[in-house]
């Protein structure tokens, strides 16, 4: 076993990471990683999620007539009361969260959760802090937030206006109720903001209440710690509810239940252990809390309750409050508790109209409790339910999610675009354009709503596009530019429905001119839908002012950086990205399955100086630095590049230097090949170790040729290297048909440093545009390896996932290819 890092050195990789804002993707709902704690998995949501750690709870979040979600790609959009930029009007249609449509918003979302009852409260967290809007004092003091529109709060001097120490991306989990918001972050510690002067029970650190400042949570036990090691954070109005790593339950806040037995309420302000429901061996899976009654659900699919149960909210079929755990039942017959439970949904945003939504093995949905304005798809309005199953929903039919909000319940159904709707309907709340005056009570659920596809809820396939194209000030996509089209499930059938544009491939094209609408549609059969579904997608055209890029990469058999009649386009899942003059990723583009790619860049937001083309087999997002390419995926290599048709197999870097991007610079390509004859080495595995303060890196070639040595490089973020040392090649002459086996060792304690300091003092001139950030990232890994070497007796002092390693090969002109790049790992 290794010990962890130590706090300094964690704090100074963490922090050099996001200085320098390095971003990698992950394919689940558009997830950058470094915009989320390490495991971050948005897509673990719904009937198909499992694992308390890395379950995502506010895909979709319902309060008071208003909803926000996370769809599948992983863009935040909202809808009704009071969700418009202004805090006073209602959005009738699900409205992406961009700063076109919410002016004054920066930053990119990152979470987003409505709440509070009659009007709601908006609160947004992008990476430059806490954006809120709507109802002044619903969610957060009006000493803080006076105003309806959109703003960036500030909270004891921050500006970002979370808690002094804390930054948006390491906000793990964030939760809104009436009069408190809480965040957990990825470190486990839990901070509330209160806007409750009664006393200070929600703060839960033993203060008196401060509607006004963050909340750091304590435990109430000896000495009273801080709570710590949280992985999920829950609750309602002034009460909230935390679950540990290790499995134990705590709460705090106004009428709460600890357990075991007796009528006893306690009003803890501080983090206090709760009695664990009587559950064998199985983990627990979800917590939850509506009014004064708490829910936990097992990964066995057991669910317990406790708590209040004046509106039945217990599912006991009876209405006697318990201080102890009881399982909800099916009927009133004992042996018909509620063990096959795959996801629960209490209404927890609103501090009324306690009620619970749930969803079993059989993917059915039940509820019970108050049925505020039909919300529960009961009968009669405004009355106390037992266990039962809503309206408008058959039990052939397969759901997915659920989402109880105030007056509201919303769930995701297999093979439907649209989501279910049923309770109070105002304020444009079903999000499909009615006028925000309609207000009646939908009985049962209609589906007449909006498409809203939720990340790890999608009920057809989902459409994904290459890149964010490219758009105008009103997020219009640009006639004459394009995407590259995939799909989950492959092998669907894709079409234009309508508008101008055309599909050629896997790519469509934006054909114009003028102003108006694309609408793609794309169909086929999914595991829930084995007869079929259809996916459709609507995008806004505009002409557009633009400078382009344009090429190919192409599977170059020869290896002479001429693509011939007989050398076909390849996609090989690549990634072309457009950075500009000072480093950063301007745009990022899929490239199509017949090879080629198409970047554009409006006029406007073009600059001076030189432009770069670079391949990766990722996508990287808008304002990163990048200045390397990655190794191609699987055995391929980058055999030169050809320009204008000017071939050069001099340059198998990845990266092409195409000077002052002005009008469309076309036949900018690539050459690829995973032929031996062709490469001039062919690397099999690469793998980097630390122990006992000593960087080991082995690899072996399956062939080489023309080569003369290896330079290691390592990296703290992925992207920008340095070289740490150098192996000769062991082919005889630079040739070899076989496998051969590399080894490098040095010492952490000097060797790097002294590489990362010796780049600093050469480049000092450099520090200019993307040098700069070199250089910069070259500080920061000889500072990491430093603090390495400042304590010898510790074989983990480097932070894991926070030093990368890749070989360079150097042919005997100098001409450099790469291996696939890996982490340093641990041992």
């Amino acid at each position: 076993m290794f010990k962890k890092p130590s706090k300094l050195l964690a704090a100074l990789s963490l922090g050099t990471a996001m200085f320098l804002g390095i971003r990698t993707t992950s394919a689940q709902c558009g997830y950058f990683s470094g915009y989320g704690c390490p495991g971050t998995n948005y897509a673990n949501y719904g009937v198909g999620s499992s694992g308390a750690e890395t379950l995502e709870y506010d895909n979709q979040v319902s309060s008071f007539h208003s909803s926000v979600v996370r769809d599948y790609t992983g863009v935040f959009r909202i809808w009704g009361a009071l969700s418009a930029a202004d805090g006073a009007t209602s959005l009738t249609v699900p409205t992406e969260i961009n700063s076109v449509n919410f002016p004054g918003l920066t930053g990119r979302p990152l979470k987003a959760l409505v709440a509070g009852g009659g009007l709601p409260q908006t609160i947004v967290l992008t990476t430059d802090g806490l954006f809120v809007w709507g109802q002044p004092g619903t969610v957060i003091s009006t000493t803080i937030k006076s105003t309806s529109q959109l703003e960036r709060i500030t909270v004891n001097g921050n500006a970002t206006g979370l808690p002094t120490g804390v930054t948006p991306t390491q906000v793990k989990m964030m939760f809104a109720s009436d009069l408190t918001l809480a965040i957990l972050t990825c470190d486990g510690h839990v901070y509330v903001l209160a806007n409750y002067t009664t006393n200070g029970q929600p703060r839960g650190d033993g203060s008196a209440a401060d509607p006004n400042t963050w909340a750091h949570v304590q435990e109430s036990t000896a000495g009273n710690p801080y709570l710590t090691d949280v992985v999920a954070l829950r609750g309602h109005s002034v009460r909230l509810m935390a679950l540990k790593r290790d499995g134990t339950l705590w709460t705090w806040g106004q009428s709460v239940y600890l357990g075991g037995g007796g009528t006893t309420i306690s009003q803890p302000n501080r983090a206090t252990p709760m009695a664990l429901p009587p559950e064998g061996s199985s983990l627990i899976k979800m917590i939850g809390m509506t009014g004064n009654t708490h829910y936990v659900l097992y990964e066995n699919g057991h669910l317990y309750a406790m708590g209040f149960n004046s509106s039945r909210q217990l599912g006991d079929f009876t209405n006697i409050n318990k201080n102890y755990w009881i399982q909800p039942r099916y009927t009133a017959v004992a042996g018909s508790e509620m063990n096959d439970i795959l996801w629960i949904s209490p209404n927890e945003h609103f501090s009324g109209n306690q009620a619970i939504n749930v969803i079993n093995s059989a993917y059915q949905v039940y509820n019970w409790g108050f049925n505020g304005g039909l919300m529960l798809g009961r009968p009669t309005t405004n009355i106390n339910y037992d266990p039962g199953q809503p309206a408008g929903i058959s039990g052939a039919e397969k759901l997915l999610s659920i989402e109880s909000g105030g007056h509201t319940t919303m769930l995701v159904k297999a093979c439907t675009e649209n989501f279910g709707y049923v309770g109070h309907r105002v304020n444009g709340s079903m999000g499909n354009g009615d006028a925000a005056t309609v207000d009646v009570n939908e009985p049962s659920f209609t589906f007449n709503t909006a498409n809203v596809q939720l990340c790890g809820a999608t009920a057809v396939p989902q459409i994904l596009t290459g890149g964010v194209g490219t758009t105008d000030a009103l997020a219009r996509y640009c006639n004459g530019t394009s995407l590259v089209l995939s799909a989950l499930p492959a092998g669907g059938t894709w079409a234009v429905t309508s508008g101008a544009a055309t599909i050629t491939g896997n790519r469509l094209i934006f054909n114009g001119p003028g102003t108006g609408t694309v609408a793609i549609s794309y169909t086929t059969t999914t595991a829930d839908c084995p007869t079929g579904a259809t996916a459709t997608k609507t995008f806004e055209i505009a002409d557009c002012k633009m400078n382009s890029v344009a090429g190919t990469i192409w599977n170059d058999a020869n290896g002479n950086a001429s693509q011939e009649g007989s050398e076909n386009g390849i996609s090989n899942d690549l990634w072309v990205n457009l950075v500009a003059p000072n480093g950063t990723v301007v745009g990022s583009a899929k490239v199509a399955d017949d090879g080629s790619y198409s970047i554009a860049l409006l006029v406007e937001n073009t600059v001076g100086g030189d432009y770069s083309v670079i391949v990766t087999n990722g996508e990287r997002p808008v304002g990163a630095p990048l200045a390397s390419a990655t190794a191609p995926n699987g055995d391929y290599g980058y055999t030169g590049t050809s320009v204008g048709g000017v071939a050069n197999t001099g340059n198998r870097t990845g990266v092409i230097e195409i000077g002052a991007l002005a009008g469309a610079v076309t036949a900018v390509d690539f050459g690829i090949s995973n032929d031996p004859a062709v490469l001039p080495v062919k690397f099999g595995f690469v793998a980097a170790e630390l122990f006992n303060n000593q960087l080991k890196v082995k690899w072996n070639t399956t062939s080489e040729l023309n080569n003369s040595y290896f330079e290691v490089e390592a990296s703290v973020d992925g992207t920008n290297f340095i070289s740490v040392g150098k192996v000769n090649s062991k082919a005889n002459n630079g040739i070899s048909a076989e496998a051969l086996e590399y080894e490098f060792a040095k010492d952490a304690s000097a060797g790097i440093v002294a590489a990362g300091i010796t780049l600093l003092v050469a480049g000092a001139g450099l520090f200019k545009a993307r040098r700069a950030r070199y250089a910069m990232l070259a500080m920061a890994l000889g500072m990491v390896v430093f603090a390495a070497g400042c304590n010898k007796n510790r074989r983990d002092a480097l932070p894991e996932g926070k030093v990368y390693v890749r070989i360079a090969q150097v042919d005997k002109d100098g001409t450099k290819s790469y291996s696939k790049v890996v982490t340093v790992v641990k041992r």
